[in-house]
C-alpha cells in the first residue's frame, strides 16, 4: 500500500545507477501510470543497456506495444520486427504484429463500416498469425483464437468475385488498398 514511496525509491534508484534493470523499473512505472511517451523513453534507453538477445526481444516487444497504444503503428511494427529479427522463433512478436495490422484498420476507417478494401488487410494479420503458430506451437490456440474472430472479417466470396479476386493469388496490402495502408506495404495472398 505504499506504491508512491515505491516509485520514489526506484527514481532514487536509478538516479544513482542507471543500470538495465533501474531503467526499466521506471519505464513500468510509466506504463502502470499510463504516461507512454515517458516510458518509450525509458524502454529505448533499456533495449540500448539490455546485454543479452532474450532482454532486448522483449524490451522490443514491450515497445511494440507501447507504441501501438498510442496509434504509433508504423513505430510499433519496426519493434515487433526487431524482436523478431533477434529470435526468429518468438511467436509473441509475430502475434503483436498481427494486432498492430489489426488496430491499424479500425484507425483507418474511424469507426465506420468496413470496406471490402479494409477487410483484405485481415488477409494479413492471419498470416502472422499463423506464423506465430508455426514457429511456437504453444501459441496455437491463442493464435487460431483470433485468426477465427478475423475470419468473419475478411472479404466474402461475392466480395472477391465482385473484386475479380481469386483465392490464392498474391495481393497487396498497401496505399493503392487504402492511403492510410501504404506504411504496411507488404503481400499476402487472397483467402
Amino acid at each position: 500500500n505504499q506504491t508512491d514511496k515505491a516509485a520514489d525509491m526506484a527514481i532514487d534508484l536509478y538516479e544513482l545507477d542507471s543500470s538495465y534493470a533501474n531503467t526499466r523499473r521506471i519505464a513500468t512505472l510509466h506504463l502502470e501510470k499510463g504516461d507512454y511517451e515517458e516510458a518509450i523513453q525509458y524502454l529505448d534507453e533499456s533495449l540500448e543497456k539490455a546485454d543479452n538477445n532474450s532482454d532486448k526481444k522483449e524490451v522490443a516487444l514491450e515497445l511494440a506495444e507501447t507504441h501501438q497504444q498510442i496509434e504509433q503503428f508504423r513505430q510499433a511494427r519496426r519493434y515487433a520486427r526487431q524482436a523478431i529479427d533477434l529470435d526468429s522463433d518468438y511467436g509473441e512478436a509475430y502475434i503483436r504484429v498481427a494486432s498492430i495490422y489489426a488496430a491499424s484498420i479500425s484507425h483507418c476507417t474511424g469507426g465506420q463500416a468496413l470496406e471490402q478494401e479494409d477487410r483484405t488487410v485481415y488477409w494479413l494479420v492471419v498470416d502472422y498469425l499463423n506464423k506465430a503458430k508455426e514457429v511456437d506451437p504453444s501459441l496455437a490456440s491463442n493464435a487460431n483464437n483470433r485468426a477465427q474472430s478475423y475470419e468473419s472479417a475478411m472479404p466474402t466470396t461475392e466480395d472477391k468475385f465482385f473484386k475479380g479476386w481469386e483465392s490464392g493469388d498474391s495481393f497487396r496490402i498497401n496505399g493503392e488498398v487504402r492511403e492510410c495502408y501504404a506504411w504496411i506495404d507488404e503481400a499476402t495472398t487472397v483467402k
